[in-house]
């Protein structure tokens, strides 16, 4: 028989290093020493640079109006200056000037010399364009220190949820759509509707009074639910036979050209349709161009992509809208129609509806 080889048994390292009393002078001197390896060790650490700080919401705390252009000379402080001066990002600087955002990083950390790099042209260039990026950071910020101090304005009186369900009924939206027109979540209308969040904010319950006094002044009267509910729409214009012949379903993005079947200025009152009736919707990049034509007259918005509950929905943007948001009406996708809804502070039809008409 072969012999066996004996493994050497490993040595353990000893148990208590520490003694068992715990106050003993020896378990201090220990404990200090443990400490002061840490702290060398936490030092020798390279400190993580912040490039960016927000600009502060309140300008009296930090006068960034008032903040003094902090370039030329370039240098790593007047980098981190200038990410403040415009209210941008490393990242974002990095991608207005021109250069890998690896570059601005090792100039802040002072890893390599700004005056000898390759990129520092770029910067030359870059000073010319300062001025413009402050004002439009300057702009961004007050539109953003106002709406603050908008939230923060409240009623004495919240609406009531009797007056809510009505408001709703009468612009004749679904609770999705009217999440879109107030520029708030559906689980927000839900909450309105259901008295478990009341409606206190000042600038949005001033919006809807005015929105108010418009449907009185167009006669808009409170409508019933099942004219009420677009979700109905599609079964309603998809039943009739013969209208358009085959239909050809919508595209989940909802681009593509579309032929108007029903417009309706008041809700529930149709009228006369032409041929040459269109929406064409065709996505451009992150967002959408949106292209509408009613007889002789034709229109052209942006549209971004918004989800509400489970609700697929396009935004229709204006930069002429004098109203919150910036929206003027929004677009429902179904699986063989478009419920395409304009707010009535437009001169457009309140609803159209139209689908795409299969070729043969």
């Amino acid at each position: 028989m072969k012999n066996k080889k004996t493994i050497a048994p490993r040595k353990s390292l000893p148990s208590k290093q520490i003694p068992q009393n715990k106050n003993s002078s020896k378990a201090n001197s220990i404990r200090k020493r443990i400490s002061k390896i840490k702290k060398s060790i936490k030092e020798k650490e390279p400190k993580k640079v912040v490039l960016f700080n927000e600009a502060p919401k309140n300008s009296k705390e930090e006068p960034f109006f008032k903040m003094g252009c902090p370039v030329p000379p370039w240098t790593s402080k007047s980098l981190i200056e200038l990410c403040t001066y415009l209210n941008l990002s490393g990242a974002k600087l990095s991608q207005l000037i021109g250069i890998p955002y690896s570059t601005i990083r090792n100039w802040v950390c002072e890893k390599a010399k700004i005056e000898n790099s390759k990129s520092f042209p770029k910067l030359e260039e870059f000073e010319k364009r300062i001025s413009k990026l402050r004002k439009t950071a300057e702009e961004v910020l007050r539109k953003k220190n106002e709406a603050e101090k908008n939230k923060k304005v409240l009623l004495k009186e919240s609406w009531s949820i009797l007056r809510i369900r009505k408001f709703i009924k009468r612009m004749g939206l679904t609770q999705p759509e009217f999440a879109v027109f107030a520029g708030v979540s559906y689980d927000t209308v839900v909450s309105w509707c259901q008295g478990r969040r009341k409606l206190r904010r000042k600038d949005m319950a001033t919006y809807f009074e005015r929105m108010e006094k418009i449907l009185e002044e167009k006669g808009f009267s409170e409508i019933s639910d099942d004219v009420a509910m677009n979700s109905e729409a599609e079964s309603r214009f998809t039943a009739e036979p013969g209208m358009l012949g085959k239909i050809a379903d919508v595209p989940d993005n909802g681009s593509g050209k579309y032929k108007v079947l029903s417009i309706e200025k008041i809700p529930g009152v149709s009228q006369k349709l032409r041929d040459m009736d269109s929406i064409e919707v065709s996505p451009d990049k992150k967002n959408y161009i949106i292209s509408l034509s009613l007889g002789s007259k034709s229109y052209e918005f942006k549209g971004s992509w918004v989800t509400q509950r489970d609700r697929k929905m396009i935004e229709i943007l204006s930069d002429n809208s004098k109203y919150p948001f910036g929206k003027v009406g929004c677009i429902g996708l179904f699986k063989k129609c478009v419920v395409v809804n304009f707010w009535p502070t437009t001169n457009l039809p309140y609803r159209i509806i139209a689908r795409i008409p299969e070729e043969d």
